[in-house]
């Protein structure tokens, strides 16, 4: 019989290959497809191995660091081989139970976030169903027992023997408050936790990009009634030590994504714990991880967080705090006294703990944007949640995930609740400044990483420049932020802050207008840099900011027009470029051109070649659309808007000494591009882009390219559909197209009848 360590050694020996092939087939449409290839080699050896794994059950016989292999090169299999677990999901259902009584912490959270992986995987699946239309087994089961029943049918061996624990009342969601209780240590999880960053529910893997999803074959559903008690016994009966927070948030987030899955069907499985466990953090935590998919939250459990919060126990305040927050984020609906909440939670600001001033800057930023429909319920507290948020990042300003929280908070309150707030909000961009400008100090002090400490100040710097507009903002202010930024981008060089700054660049040219052309000179070199050296994100903002200046300073950025088209049809020409960039970036181009107009002329033929490039990637993406589902097929409609749109303006500035027969593959391109699109299936956005761009070679100076275009389109026939469409302004452009081409063919004939 082969060891398990030997079971082992053979997998880790193609995971890491595997791994690398799929990051350099990751890139192009026909990489993805060779990748598609790949997996199906890899699946047949990767599913043997897993049947190897899963032959003998002697589980308990391993070594500890076999047991952590074990379930660490199970999870790292999922995402390719999810199908293949099939005939042992109710073995691996039967070593969790074992593992989670017995095993120790190390072994115990590889195995929870086993399942946390799996749960990940068929909330993509269930996702990916639901948006390509595809079948999704949707069920109107009111209980797990016939979600059960109903599934049964479709995978048996999933669903053997199911031990169904007894319905129980939704009325009974409720957090326990008896009178004796045990104080125990619970939850308190670390600066990189779920509970005070993002949901766990946004987990996702590295390559999840383009791999076509395939069925979902509900495993959690099957199991969760065996899974959910054994991660619950163990996260109660947990006690302090090393490595807690760690583990109590994996307990949480396995759970959590449990819910997910189970929705209401959640509520019967954990509703026994909440009630019978003497310990107030556990019950708490608990009742955080299903508070999503409650129907109601009953007053009591805001009496038990009122109490819970003032305890002087850290745990049980940290518990609440976490609490309050997902309530805040999911059920904002039900908080019915929410000047109470809100003085709750600023009494609470004042704690000493910085992962409970955490938790409760997540719940406030909840808060604002579950107002931004009604923000006159907030807007009184402005003042002083402004002054309690800075100073809770003032006192922990050590603590980078609290100044995050408290920064992404502010950044909501500015952006959503500060109406007729402008005082508060001038203030705060002066402390915003401040603030900034001490981190880059204490980044020449010293050698500590601060770029994320950086761009939570400059982004809220952008955001109250947004909000205040010109009004409020004076040459020496512009002066100030502009020294500013010229500052942090001589002293950091990372993608993050970088990234913050373009985009502060962009919010002032479209605030300040034409005057901000002064600064240009100064600023160039970073917003050239980003386009030329950034990584994806900061070219993907650069090239936004340059968008955007372009609208705000019209004529008076013509003195980097030149340098503007070189960075962008560079972007554009090269193969290696992420292509998730060129639709923005042709659009950028296809401004550039309407704005230098005949000065334009010059760049062209790198035009022209640029869009034969862009129009071989959208029939790539057409053809493989099926590989990557919904998300190629958006980015085909994007690119294709963004082709609409680079022809209108390319053409519109062609001069009458530049035929287009003295460019026969960009005539051709064009015939061929607009001859292959089915014009009954574009939407009303891209119809108008259709309809100005045959109204633009309908109104080409020269006479032969007009005849030429004409004469190889067939479209007067086109455009006859679009005179009957129900939208007015489709319509409308239809009926002014078409007298353009009428008129346009009349002369064409007339011309050649002289």
């Amino acid at each position: 019989m082969e060891s398990a360590a030997n079971r082992m050694a053979s997998l880790s020996a193609i995971r890491d290959p595997r791994q690398k092939r799929r990051y350099q087939f990751g890139r192009t449409w026909k990489g993805q497809f060779k990748r598609g290839l790949l997996e199906e080699q890899l699946k047949s050896t990767t599913t043997s191995i897993i049947n190897r794994m899963m032959i003998t059950p002697k589980y308990d016989t391993m070594e500890e660091v076999d047991k952590k292999r074990f379930w660490v090169d199970l999870a790292n299999l999922i995402s390719s081989n999810y199908e293949s677990f099939s005939p042992h999901i109710d073995q691996l259902a039967k070593i969790t139970t074992q593992c989670l009584e017995q095993d120790p912490k190390g072994v115990a959270i590889q195995c929870i976030e086993f399942w946390s992986n799996l749960c990940d995987e068929e909330l993509l699946r269930d996702e990916a169903a639901y948006e390509d239309e595809e079948e999704c087994d949707e069920t109107s089961a009111e209980s797990l027992e016939e979600l059960i029943e109903e599934k049964h049918h479709e995978y048996p061996h999933h669903f053997q023997d199911p031990a169904v624990p007894t319905p129980i009342s939704l009325s009974d969601h409720l957090l326990p408050h008896p009178s004796k209780r045990k104080l125990e240590d619970d939850c308190c999880c670390e600066q990189d936790c779920h509970c005070s960053g993002p949901e766990p529910s946004k987990r996702r893997t590295e390559f999840q990009e383009g791999r076509n999803v395939g069925m979902l074959m509900y495993y959690i559903t099957a199991k969760a009634e065996k899974v959910v008690p054994c991660i619950i016994r163990r996260m109660l009966r947990e006690e302090k030590g090393e490595g807690l927070w760690e583990f109590r948030d994996a307990m949480v987030s396995c759970l959590s994504l449990i819910s997910d899955i189970l929705k209401e069907n959640m509520v019967p499985l954990v509703t026994p714990f909440i009630k019978k466990t003497e310990s107030r953090e556990g019950a708490l935590l608990i009742t955080g991880a299903m508070i999503r998919h409650m129907e109601k939250i009953d007053p009591q459990v805001f009496q038990e967080l009122s109490t819970c919060i003032k305890s002087k126990d850290d745990d049980l305040r940290e518990a609440s705090a976490w609490v309050m927050a997902r309530i805040a984020q999911h059920q904002f609906k039900e908080i019915s006294e929410l000047e109470n909440f809100l003085n709750l939670i600023l009494e609470a600001l004042n704690e000493k703990s910085p992962r409970v001033v955490s938790h409760l800057c997540w719940a406030l930023h909840a808060i604002f944007d579950g107002c931004e429909t009604n923000p006159e319920k907030v807007s009184p507290f402005t003042p002083i949640l402004v002054q309690s948020l800075l100073k809770a990042s003032e006192i922990h300003k050590t603590d980078e995930n609290l100044e995050l929280m408290a920064c992404e908070a502010l950044t909501t309150l500015v952006r959503k609740i500060s109406r007729g707030c402008e005082g508060e909000i001038v203030a705060l961009f002066n402390l915003s400044l401040d603030r900034w400008q001490a981190t880059i100090r204490a980044k020449k002090e010293s050698s500590k990483e601060t770029s994320l400490f950086v761009k939570n100040w400059i982004l809220l710097v952008s955001e109250c420049l947004g909000n205040l507009g010109t009004k409020y903002l004076d040459p020496p202010a512009v002066n100030r932020v502009v020294k500013l930024i010229l500052e942090t981008s001589h002293d950091m060089t990372g993608q993050i802050e970088r990234c913050a700054l373009v985009t502060l660049v962009g919010t002032l040219g479209i605030i300040d207008g034409p005057p901000f052309a002064s600064h240009l000179p100064s600023l160039w070199p970073l917003l050239s840099e980003g386009v030329q050296h950034g990584g994806t994100e900061l070219k993907n903002a650069t090239i936004a900011t340059l968008k955007e200046l372009q609208r705000a300073l019209g004529r008076n950025m013509l003195k980097f027009a030149d340098d503007t088209a070189t960075l962008l049809l560079s972007l554009l020409l090269s193969p290696t470029v992420d292509r998730r960039l060129k639709p923005e970036a042709l659009v950028c181009l296809a401004e550039l051109a309407l704005m230098m107009d005949l000065d334009f002329k010059k760049h062209l033929p790198s035009a022209a070649k640029a869009l034969e490039q862009v129009l071989t990637i959208l029939k790539w993406a057409q053809r493989y659309k099926s590989l990557g589902g919904h998300q190629i097929y958006d980015f085909a409609s994007t690119l294709k808007d963004a082709i609409f749109k680079a022809y209108i303006c390319f053409l519109r500035i062609i001069p009458p000494d530049f035929p287009l027969e003295n460019a026969p593959g960009f005539r051709s391109d064009l015939i061929n591009f607009l001859n292959t699109l089915d014009a009954s299936k574009l939407d009303d956005q891209s119809s108008l882009s259709f309809l100005g761009l045959l109204s633009s070679c309908a109104t080409l100076k020269d006479e032969k390219d007009v005849r030429y275009l004409l004469s190889h389109l067939h479209v007067m026939d086109t455009i006859r559909p679009f005179l009957q469409s129900p939208n007015c302004q489709v319509k409308q452009e239809a009926e002014h197209t078409y007298q353009e081409v009428a008129l346009a063919m009349s002369e064409s004939e007339a011309a050649m009848i002289t």
